[in-house]
């Protein structure tokens, strides 16, 4: 009998053991699981996570190439003259197709859009070529362009008429002092044996300036057209009297060009 309960004890014993080993190895396993399904997670999550860093940054440098984009090109209006450029700015927007350019222009004009752009430098040109929008981006391509062989006509003051006047007055009080820049030797000698002449140039300004330059012995007229129609009269402390058509008009000793306005 106490023999039977021994045994019983033993294996009650022996049972308790092991459902407690089994116990432990469960749990042991079953937490190396989930830190394995932890580690996944975590690595999966980085990998979005690098996968979004990266897809950004590739959006930014793909906007900044973009808004950076460098073109060479040169610009031809089709109603004006060619243009060459030379070291000058052009900015571009990706909401734009319209140029313009400043500074450093040479005598031809220049044929602008009616927009105005900003951002983007440009600089440097080629022989012949000019940018072209592709799909309303800021996309580029060179376009080749025929020659223009238009000649630049370059318009300067004509002199059309030039004769020593005698003003009426006394040309000693008168008393002219300037730096007679434009005094030739040959004027300044004429006139002098002349005594009270005046040598007058009569000039036509392209940009139909009108004014004057006076000097001891030699008086510029810009606009004056009608040079028989002027009549001088020498006044005391550099002052002259000129009259022409309804117009009297006061001229002061000047080497600097002095604009006037008269009534024509």
């Amino acid at each position: 009998m106490k023999t039977k309960q021994i045994y019983s004890r033993t294996f009650f014993i022996i049972g308790i053991i092991i459902g407690l080993g089994f116990a432990i190895i469960y749990n042991y396993k079953t937490k190396i699981n989930n830190d394995q399904q932890e580690v996944a997670r975590i690595v999966e999550q980085n990998s979005i996570n690098d996968s979004i860093t990266e897809l950004k940054e590739k959006k930014i440098v793909k906007a900044k190439i973009k808004t950076e984009k460098i073109v060479k090109t040169k610009i031809i209006s089709k109603n004006h003259p060619k243009k060459v450029i030379t070291d000058t700015t052009i900015v571009v927007d990706s909401s734009s197709t319209a140029i313009i350019a400043n500074d450093s222009l040479r005598n031809d004009s220049l044929y602008l859009n009616d927009s105005i752009i900003e951002d983007t430098v440009i600089v440097g040109f080629d022989e012949d070529t000019v940018f072209a929008p592709e799909n309303d981006s800021l996309e580029y391509k060179l376009l080749e362009i025929e020659p223009n062989n238009s000649e630049i006509n370059i318009v300067k003051d004509e002199l059309i008429y030039a004769n020593i006047l005698y003003p009426s007055g006394n040309k000693d009080n008168f008393g002219c002092n300037t730096n007679n820049d434009y005094d030739s030797i040959l004027v300044n000698n004429v006139v002098r044996s002349t005594k009270d002449g005046l040598y007058v140039e009569f000039w036509h300004s392209p940009i139909n300036s009108t004014g004057y330059k006076l000097s001891h012995n030699t008086l510029v007229l810009y606009g004056f057209y009608e040079y028989k129609n002027i009549e001088l009269k020498y006044l005391k402390n550099s002052f002259i009297e000129l009259k022409y058509k309804n117009n009297t008009l006061l001229l002061q000793c000047n080497d600097n060009f002095t604009p006037l306005h008269i009534e024509k």
